[in-house]
């Protein structure tokens, strides 16, 4: 990754420790990441001499890579305007003043971690308590004690963050957490789950965590940050619709117990932005009740990609049939609702199989519940063009516990059972989809592609998939 940014952004001088800069030329020299290219380490003993700069606000200041879940990287460029006005959307939204605390795990070169929790403290004066990704990762509670120990009012990140908080903190440790202070729990960046919020919300009530805490939201590196937001203290909007009816992108409400019946979280109302759903083809404006791709237009947002004119125009100049514009492409499906957005995936990561519309995340949601040998976060639903048309792949990450408990019993021999897993995997699509599945391929942990800010990459998946099966990387 850090070779690709630097190859597209060509900078002058890398600023960097001490320590990552020995690391950086234990690698590889520093030649393959950044050639010819000086480092300066900021906590040398000799201090670097520094200059006062005074920016105008239409001037960038900084490229906010783009995660890369869906291609390589692309570098936002964001102004001092555009990141001014996202701030202050951000303060406003959420209520933040100088009581406010920020806790965080999130990753310094996200735009949420970075744009929501490392700056918006700066811009609106209160502390935040930051730690790297990994202890999050490693060891879930670490977040939760980190927000009890300092009082954190505002955290948050993707939604798989807490369904790992609920699968992986254990009740002995829950005695010693006290969520009462966090009052917004934010979750973005990956579409919103009414079933991870009911779970967190259960699993945690014993800490004080309260039902209306959840700030479901919606924002994107193009957008600067901010979209949409959950905003007051009543619990997020839900809509339950028809799961066939949503297959061929209509809303249709259906009851909560219904049978087929999906339930939809809302990311919010739009924030000084206007946001539609747009049919890609035509590029009409589509009637509420349709999902198509959503569509953003800000007064105050980035307007280009550096270096790429050609993907600045397409994504940032979009036109509308009428000729109204420009607006911001996302690339991410869902449509508005009494004035609430709701996302329902990627554009490009959808699913097509016999004319109907199948979203990966759903797919992989329900494999991830099939068996207690499946790792939920590690499942990736693709589809490849076989001899009947497009057919479902379903590669599957398995719980490390279970290999290695297969490894005991059978004296460190590799007789994992696949069958039972794939078994149950089967079953579950072809109950909630009526799908069949092409291919179920288990694979060891860690083996599926995410980005660096633990997005999965499906496209890349599918890539890999595609030119050798995974073969090294599955379970025998």
């Amino acid at each position: 990754r850090l070779r690709v940014v630097a190859q597209d952004a060509k900078p002058a001088v890398v600023l960097s420790s001490r320590a990552l800069a020995e690391a950086a030329r234990a690698v590889d020299d520093g030649a393959g990441a950044l050639p010819q290219v000086p480092w300066l380490v900021v906590d040398a003993a000799q201090p670097l001499e520094t200059s006062a700069v005074a920016p105008q606000r239409t001037e960038f200041a900084f490229l906010q890579y783009t995660s890369g879940s869906t291609g390589a990287p692309k570098g936002v460029v964001v102004s001092h305007a555009s990141l001014l006005a996202n701030e202050a959307t951000i303060q406003r939204t959420f209520s933040l003043s100088a009581q406010s605390v920020v806790v965080s795990w999130l990753p310094l070169y996200h735009d949420m971690g970075f744009i929501g929790f490392a700056l918006q403290p700066m811009f609106a004066g209160f502390p935040a308590w930051l730690m790297a990704p990994t202890t999050f990762l490693m060891r879930p509670v670490t977040w939760l004690r980190a927000i009890t120990r300092h009082g954190g009012t505002i955290s948050g990140g993707p939604d798989f963050a807490y369904e790992l908080c609920v699968r992986r903190v254990r009740e002995e440790d829950k005695a010693a957490l006290d969520l009462a202070s966090w009052n917004r729990a934010l979750n973005g960046a990956e579409p919103v789950r009414a079933r991870t919020l009911d779970a967190f919300g259960a699993a945690f009530s014993g800490c004080r965590f309260a039902p209306g805490a959840f700030f479901p939201c919606y924002g994107l590196a193009e957008a600067t940050l901010l979209v949409s937001g959950h905003k007051g203290e009543a619990a997020p909007a839900r809509l339950h619709v028809d799961g066939l009816a949503l297959e061929q992108h209509h809303v249709e409400p259906a009851g909560a117990q219904a049978k087929g019946a999906v339930a939809l979280v809302s990311n919010g109302r739009a924030l000084d932005a206007d946001v539609v759903a747009v049919e890609p083809g035509t590029r009409a404006v589509l009637p509420p009740g349709e999902v198509g791709e959503l569509w953003v237009r800000a007064p105050v947002a980035p307007r280009a990609y550096w270096g790429k004119p050609t993907e600045s125009a397409e994504t940032f100049e979009a036109q509308l049939a009428d000729g109204n514009g420009p607006y911001l492409r996302t690339g991410d499906l869902g449509f508005v609702a009494d004035g609430e957005v709701y996302v329902t995936g990627r554009l490009k990561d959808l699913i097509i199989i016999a004319g109907r519309n199948l979203y990966p995340q759903d797919l992989e949601a329900a494999v991830g519940r099939a068996h207690t040998s499946v790792r939920p976060d590690g499942v990736a639903a693709v589809s490849v063009e076989g001899e009947g048309g497009e057919q479902l792949v379903l590669l599957v990450e398995v719980e490390r516990r279970a290999l290695d408990r297969s490894a005991r019993l059978s004296g460190g021999a590799k007789s994992y059972e696949r069958a039972p897993v794939i078994a149950a995997i089967r079953k579950a699509i072809a109950e909630q989809f009526d799908v069949a599945a092409a291919q179920v391929v288990l694979l060891i942990p860690g083996a599926l592609p995410k980005t660096t800010s633990g997005k999965l990459q499906r496209r890349a998946a599918r890539a890999r998939f595609v030119a050798d099966g995974y073969r090294e990387a599955a379970v025998d």
